[in-house]
């Protein structure tokens, strides 16, 4: 979720695309120069598609939903995606903060109080799992797996019962308040 998908995958309806071709149509739309002229923290990102792309085990999963939404205007810092994996079920990866100022500032926002990224994955995940009875894994690292999890304990329970598992890596928590509703107790056992 940290690679800009832009013209690789697409962000609506029920179209995607395998890894290993989303790799192939970002490296046609990037070359190896420009990427290393990144100095971005996340600058491995394309790296790791490049590998996985390549794997036995990755190249087949399905990309797909592509979400990227950074406005300093809105205060917003928002990216996520659909891959489904080879057993059928839908993963949600969330972004994590990007090396944007907006991105930075709306993490300080998040230390007391509901910000847009927070929003816009719930509606996320309503929008894209409307419909389908998909079992549902949720994630992300830093700021995307609090984004992973707000969405879980924000979403309907004909969604919340479908996810099966949340993985959170190096997460921002959430206030006392949040973690005592019924709907967090819910999700709990499945972070």
């Amino acid at each position: 979720s940290y690679v800009n998908f832009d013209k690789v995958v697409p962000s609506k309806g029920r179209r995607r695309v395998t890894i290993e071709t989303a790799s192939e149509k970002f490296f046609a739309i990037h070359s190896e120069e420009e990427l290393a002229q990144d100095k971005s923290f996340i600058n491995f990102a394309p790296a790791m598609l490049k590998a996985l792309g390549k794997s036995e085990r990755f190249k087949g999963a399905y990309l797909q939903y592509y979400a990227d939404d950074t406005d300093i205007s809105r205060q917003i810092q928002f990216a996520a995606i659909e891959i489904v994996t080879s057993d059928g079920i839908s993963f949600i990866s969330f972004r994590g903060t990007d090396d944007t100022v907006v991105g930075w500032k709306e993490d300080f926002n998040l230390s007391f109080m509901t910000v847009p990224a927070e929003d816009e994955a719930a509606l996320y995940l309503k929008k894209i799992m409307k419909g389908r009875l998909d079992k549902i894994r949720l994630g992300g690292h830093s700021k995307g797996g609090h984004l992973a999890l707000y969405a879980a304990v924000t979403a309907s329970s004909d969604i919340s019962d479908r996810i099966e598992r949340i993985y959170n890596f190096d997460v921002p928590g959430f206030n006392h308040e949040a973690m005592q509703t019924e709907n967090f107790r819910h999700i709990q056992p499945k972070i």
